[in-house]
């Protein structure tokens, strides 16, 4: 009882900002044979559509295992049976990056930890929710296995569209891993170098 109170307090402080587009949130944290799993739900807006090349992906993992990205599709049929007309795994690819994607005009946080990327590449494909999908519709669960277990806020982007060719590229916020002490000691310390050398050019006469 007390896991769902922490993990909904964190729905609640980590909610997404996105208003249309691909909406990553969190949906639990399972502590899992000594490793923890960040499940979250990515849900399609009503109004949107993904298309070949679209993409989702969350930037800032800390210690996310090998072989730690499980992409689960909703490919089959709702509770009406009716298809949700996702498509399978196999459509979709799966990149672990260092840095990226970069999105245009959008600046998520990215110092280097692993970032995650789920890209439609069926060709010729179209997303679209449903009439009945009144909250949207649910693309699948993606989760990251990761060595921390301890949340902060993370970024997410996404690149979807809201009609034929107007692409939309959104930033949002959820809920992910923290950086070990000696890594958010190791980022100040960076931060704090390039300030300085910015002061003294700043100082140096002309």
């Amino acid at each position: 009882m007390v896991k769902r109170l922490l993990v909904l307090g964190s729905l609640l402080v980590f909610a997404a900002s996105a208003r249309a587009g691909v909406v990553v949130s969190l949906d639990q944290i399972a502590n899992t044979s000594g490793h923890f799993d960040w499940i979250y739900d990515v849900t399609l807006e009503n109004n949107s559509r993904m298309s070949t090349g679209d993409f989702f992906a969350l930037y800032e993992i800390p210690g996310l295992l090998p072989n730690g990205i499980t992409w689960n599709p909703n490919d089959g049929v709702d509770s009406g049976g009716q298809a949700t007309n996702v498509p399978p795994l196999a459509d979709w690819t799966i990149e672990q990056r260092a840095f990226g994607p970069v999105v245009p005009n959008l600046t998520p946080r990215d110092f280097g930890d692993p970032n995650v990327q789920i890209t439609l590449s069926a060709l010729n494909t179209t997303i679209e929710p449903r009439p009945q999908d009144v909250n949207g519709l649910l693309l699948g669960q993606l989760t990251l296995s990761s060595s921390i277990g301890i949340g902060r806020v993370i970024n997410y982007t996404t690149k979807s569209a809201q009609g034929p060719d107007s692409n939309l590229f959104v930033i949002g916020r959820t809920a992910g891993p923290i950086p070990e002490p000696s890594t958010v000691g190791m980022m100040g310390a960076g931060l704090a170098a390039v300030l300085a050398v910015a002061l003294r050019r700043r100082r140096s006469p002309r």
